[in-house]
């Protein structure tokens, strides 16, 4: 008995959220609140179709202000670069390419989402295909 309950208090000390948390997806209008509950809504009716980042942070109080700067790579050579002011130290936020962001640019191709306190970076996430920019200075 004393050996399960000390295997209980291991696993349930061990899981901690992670500090910063990206997840990339496509979106369509049946994600809609409306679609689900059955409601009207005029946005049911329009061709809405795009990707999102869903982005989620958990940092101590301590650390506020915080803020997140997003990068975004398109896939037809465009670049959203967005900074995001913070008013808890833990949240969630949504990042949209819909619209013509995301039909004249075909998509995402890959991010980079930097969690900042006080102008310092305390959690970076990466998509794979992330890589920085490579500067070439002309002599």
């Amino acid at each position: 008995m004393r050996l399960i309950a000390l295997f209980l208090l291991i696993l349930a000390t061990s899981c901690k959220r992670p500090t910063l948390s990206v997840e990339p997806g496509y979106f369509t209008r049946k994600d809609l609140a409306s679609s689900y509950v059955g409601t009207p809504d005029p946005n049911k009716e329009k061709p809405i179709f795009g990707q999102r980042l869903y982005i989620s942070w958990d940092r101590p109080q301590e650390e506020m202000p915080l803020s997140l700067h997003i990068q975004v790579r398109l896939k037809k050579k465009g670049f959203l670069d967005k900074i995001v002011p913070l008013d808890t130290s833990s949240g969630s936020y949504t990042f949209p390419i819909v619209g013509p962001d995301y039909t004249s640019s075909g998509g995402l191709l890959s991010y980079k989402v930097e969690l900042l306190s006080k102008d310092s970076v305390v959690a970076t996430s990466k998509h794979k295909f992330w890589v920085e920019d490579i500067h070439f200075s002309e002599e």
